[in-house]
């Protein structure tokens, strides 16, 4: 199920932009406080404003992805055994019906029609109910998702000098060549993987408390 939780995760583009901060001539002037992040690829201070993110790479290699993932079957998978025998037992007895149609009374043979479809309606109002659970927790998952590339982003560009960040996905990428050097994603996924392992450390801290 890990395709349900990022391959919708496409960012068309981020723009991340920072103050940009003059530096004081006088001797005495404060040194300028370093940024929390720092880079590996490629040193922007010299100006490169513009950098990307392979979306894929990111999908894969996220650690929240998989996690997501993890409880998204944990939480559904019963249900959805629970329904799909359901729904084999259904088809068991229609088919038991319809072989015993025959020999059966006019008042027998309504009853058990009634029966069925009392009984296949239920069930597909208990799949449309799930499906839409599922789907309400996948866009949740994404908002999240999002939501900590952003701030990860912001950051991130702040402390590098970076203006704009774009997204690059494939199939259909709208991004046809850059070189390698713009490419951030190491860096992004290395970042984002810190602070979700150092918010799973701090649960645990508290479940042990």
């Amino acid at each position: 199920m890990k395709k349900l939780i990022f391959g919708i995760l496409a960012l068309g583009l981020v723009a991340c932009s920072g103050e940009k901060k003059e530096e004081s001539k006088n001797e005495g002037a404060e040194e300028k406080a370093k940024p929390t992040v720092k880079m590996d690829t490629l040193d922007f201070s010299k100006g490169m404003p513009v950098a990307y993110v392979n979306m894929d790479t990111l999908s894969l290699k996220y650690e929240r992805i998989a996690e997501a993932s993890r409880q998204y079957e944990e939480k559904f998978e019963a249900r959805q055994k629970k329904l799909a025998a359901m729904e084999q037992t259904l088809m068991a007895d229609a088919a038991k019906f319809e072989k015993n149609a025959a020999t059966m009374l006019k008042s027998e043979i309504e009853a058990t029609q009634r029966k069925l479809q009392a009984r296949q309606m239920r069930l597909q109002e208990e799949f449309n109910r799930l499906q839409q659970e599922m789907a309400r927790d996948q866009e949740n998952a994404l908002v999240q998702n999002m939501k900590n590339l952003s701030e990860f982003l912001k950051e991130y560009c702040e402390a590098n000098n970076i203006d704009m960040v774009f997204s690059y996905q494939m199939p259909g990428g709208q991004l046809l060549y850059s070189k390698r050097g713009y490419d951030i994603t190491d860096d992004v996924v290395e970042g984002m993987n810190k602070k979700f392992r150092a918010l799973l450390d701090g649960d645990k801290s508290e479940d042990d408390k």
